[in-house]
């Protein structure tokens, strides 16, 4: 495998490994820009990542200077249990003293409007130039599929729009999700990968499934999974 892969050895040492790097990468932006631009995924494992960062890294992490973004997004209120927001909303923003820019997406909006505003303000924040995000946080399904773009849908291939509504619904919800260009143009591309099923997925390098046109991700995993 091309990619840099890390081997936990325990939920707790992954989840630890992934909070460490989102400081690193943060401490470094800040650093070099004032300014760390980070990309937050939705699901369940985020979860105890976010409670981490609140309550071992509320202190280590210059919140004020980090502006939060979002990688995708389900088409539903952002009071709703399903927001991708709301939970990062519920888990860390609220937790914290103080923080950036929260820039979301719009999931109580028709999809392909919502889709149009969240490209809006990323062309305003970016000044018309393409994204390039300090850090983006990926999830993966067990479908091979990466935010929400999933196999053979045609979103894929769309090289004209920043951030697109999916064509048909995706467990009972249409989404709105960045391209998978703007994803390749982010600096470090971590990549959380929580089952022998999608180890395998990624393994296998075949480019039918989304995740693996992603462009060399830091694969964080768990070291049970390897015999």
């Amino acid at each position: 495998m091309k990619n840099s892969l890390y081997k936990a050895e325990n939920h707790v040492d992954f989840i630890t490994q992934i909070c460490e790097q989102i400081s690193l990468q943060c401490k470094k932006a800040i650093s070099e820009k004032n300014r760390a631009l980070l990309v937050l995924s939705g699901g369940r494992t985020p979860i105890a990542i976010f409670e981490l960062l609140a309550s071992n890294y509320s202190s280590k992490i210059d919140w004020e200077k980090v502006d939060l973004f979002w990688l995708d997004e389900r088409c539903v209120d952002p009071s709703d249990e399903l927001s991708n927001f709301g939970s990062t909303k519920k888990y860390l923003i609220d937790r914290l003293e103080v923080i950036g820019n929260v820039y979301r997406m719009k999931g109580e909006l028709d999809p392909a409007l919502a889709a149009i505003e969240y490209e809006n303000q990323l062309r305003n924040y970016f000044g018309g130039n393409i994204p390039v995000f300090d850090i983006i946080l990926l999830g993966m399904g067990e479908d091979g599929h990466v935010a929400s773009l999933f196999p053979n849908c045609e979103e894929l291939e769309n090289r004209d729009r920043w951030v697109l509504s999916t064509s048909k619904p995706h467990n009972g919800c249409y989404r709105i999700t960045l391209s998978m260009d703007l994803i390749n143009n982010a600096k470090f591309k971590l990549l959380m990968v929580n089952s022998v099923e999608k180890l395998n997925i990624l393994l296998s390098e075949e480019a039918r499934f989304p995740i693996n046109c992603v462009k060399i991700p830091e694969i964080y995993t768990f070291a049970k999974f390897y015999h």
